[in-house]
């Protein structure tokens, strides 16, 4: 029986159990869903669509979520910042300086660097180190010879000089009297004037050549200052010096300086100290009196303390050589309670806030390390910064430095001066 044939459109079917060629075709290739369910293909296709639709946005969400991760713990990352690192201030109070003793090093008061002011080649050398010294005493000398050459030369030209002034002022006197005769023109005078004083001026330039040439003679011998102990010597004989080349140290050792470096805790209370002493690890036991000389307006920017010198003669039997190592040691005076009315703290410790009116300085609570703000009332200024007459205690921690940067119960890393 042969199988019946049905055209449906260009697609033309067989009986049934058979097949057209072209869905045996696309049924051996793989892809009979195509051509035998076309409403199938058709969602199909879509499904394929959606799930690549699915797929980018995924991606893109993906992508964005370090983004979103990142903003929703930005106010927890400001929350967990590490402790500031401050600078802070300890309050003290005038009976402090009565218990401290500053370190420092004694320095001689009256210091010397010798030099000749020419060169040369040193001829001798008449102290050496430790040597003591009388003021005047020849303690150095230069070969002379190239210096006393320069004067003889300069003598000899300054005569030269002279003798032709002599001469031109004797033809200018003749010339006056013929001019004066109506024997000679006004020119020739003229001409015989300014030989005259060209013949004046190079006598002068000679005579300040001489003066400057028996200078330098002179010094090729270096004297003494004052009296004093040769510290060290920096040439030797025959030895080539430039001018201002050192040559010798020398000290007076009978003043003695002490130079303390003083914290800005207590650096207002030192013009008022009382009763000022020193003592030397070299000589235990004994204390030297001393005066106050010279306080340091500013800071080391290293350590930000003050240079204070105080001046001291060593008593009979001590012998302070600079460099010694000692400790000073001094009592408030009566007149810092009525000079200094409160404590004193560094001008950077003090700001005023937009917020409120008024002095305020940021107090530091040593046990949670937060700081808080405190308002006070301030007084004169004085050395190392300002008195606050109200608001702050002695012992009181305080931020110097960095004020405007910190918030109320903020955390902190302390960094005492």
């Amino acid at each position: 029986m042969m199988p019946s044939l049905t055209h449906t459109g260009r697609q033309t079917v067989l009986g049934p159990g058979r097949r057209s060629f072209s869905q045996e075709k696309l049924h051996r290739s793989g892809d009979l869903a195509i051509t035998d369910r076309p409403l199938e293909v058709f969602e199909a296709r879509q499904e394929s669509s959606a799930f690549k639709a699915r797929c980018a946005f995924l991606a893109m969400a993906l992508a964005f979520l370090p983004l979103l991760s990142a903003c929703g713990n930005k106010g927890k990352q400001e929350v967990e910042l590490p402790p500031r690192p401050v600078i802070v201030f300890r309050v003290a109070s005038a009976g402090v300086l009565a218990g401290r003793a500053l370190p420092g090093q004694a320095r001689a008061a009256l210091e010397a660097s010798l030099s000749f002011r020419v060169g040369g080649r040193v001829q001798e050398r008449r102290v050496k180190t430790g040597d003591t010294i009388k003021e005047g005493d020849v303690l150095a000398t230069l070969d002379p010879a190239p210096y006393q050459a320069e004067v003889d030369s300069t003598s000899a030209t300054l005569q030269r000089a002279q003798a032709a002034f002599t001469n031109a002022a004797s033809q200018l006197e003749r010339d006056r009297y013929l001019f004066e005769k109506d024997i000679i023109a006004k020119a020739r005078l003229e001409n015989t004037q300014s030989i005259a004083d060209q013949a004046q001026a190079e006598v002068r330039s000679m005579e300040a050549t001489l003066e400057r040439r028996k200078l330098d003679l002179q010094y090729t011998v270096l004297r003494a200052p004052f009296d004093g102990v040769v510290s060290a010597v920096f040439a030797e004989v025959f030895e080539e010096v430039k001018p201002q080349q050192l040559v010798l140290r020398v000290i007076d050792p009978k003043k003695i300086e002490m130079v303390v470096n003083v914290p800005e805790s207590l650096i207002s209370l030192v013009p008022y100290a009382e009763d000022i002493k020193v003592t030397y690890d070299a000589f235990p036991g004994i204390d030297i009196p001393a005066v106050l000389s010279e306080i340091g307006k500013e800071p080391s920017e290293t350590t930000r303390t003050y240079a204070v010198k105080v001046l001291l003669t060593p008593p009979p039997g001590v012998t302070i050589v600079p460099g010694m190592a000692g400790r000073v040691r001094a009592r408030p005076g009566p007149e810092i309670a009525d000079r200094i009315k409160g404590v004193v703290v560094p001008l950077s410790a003090v700001f005023s806030p937009d917020d409120a009116a008024g002095s305020f300085v940021w107090i530091v609570d040593q046990a949670t390390k937060t700081v808080s703000r405190k308002q006070v009332t301030l007084g004169e200024p004085v050395v190392g910064g300002i008195t606050v007459r109200d608001g702050l205690s002695p012992d009181s921690l305080i931020v110097a430095a960095g004020v405007h940067s910190l918030k109320e119960g903020q955390a902190v890393r302390v960094q005492e001066r």
